[in-house]
């Protein structure tokens, strides 16, 4: 089953507030019971029905920063992720490493092949 969206959370919650059942809501959004249910009891527990943080590991770079490496190869496309990595200072305050300048490269589609096009998009 799909998640819900915030909106969607939103109108079952007016839903039931409204007088209808759990397994009425959760026919018309297409959902299970149990989805609907556990949604009434976030709402009880956190009085908000907004999505509750995701574990993982965070982010070595801001935003801002990934925008700096974007610029640093639109301004040189040749540079190694080496030299991009000694000019930026990740969030822990060190020099970046190669390999993070390679992802952030590749979640931007950031190549040779591709500079000319994110020269004219990001820079």
């Amino acid at each position: 089953m799909p998640r819900l969206f915030k909106n969607e959370r939103e109108r079952a919650i007016g839903m039931l507030a409204a007088g209808q059942t759990a397994q009425a809501v959760s026919q018309v959004m297409n959902v299970h019971k149990s989805t609907i249910s556990r949604l009434v009891i976030r709402l009880r527990v956190t009085g908000s029905t907004d999505d509750t943080p995701r574990s993982g590991r965070p982010s070595a770079l801001t935003a801002g920063q990934e925008r700096f490496i974007v610029r640093s190869y639109c301004q040189n496309p040749f540079q190694s992720a080496r030299a991009v990595g000694r000019q930026t200072v990740n969030a822990q305050g060190g020099v970046t490493s190669p390999q993070t300048i390679s992802r952030v490269s590749q979640k931007r589609d950031i190549n040779c092949a591709s500079i000319v096009i994110v020269f004219h998009f990001y820079c």
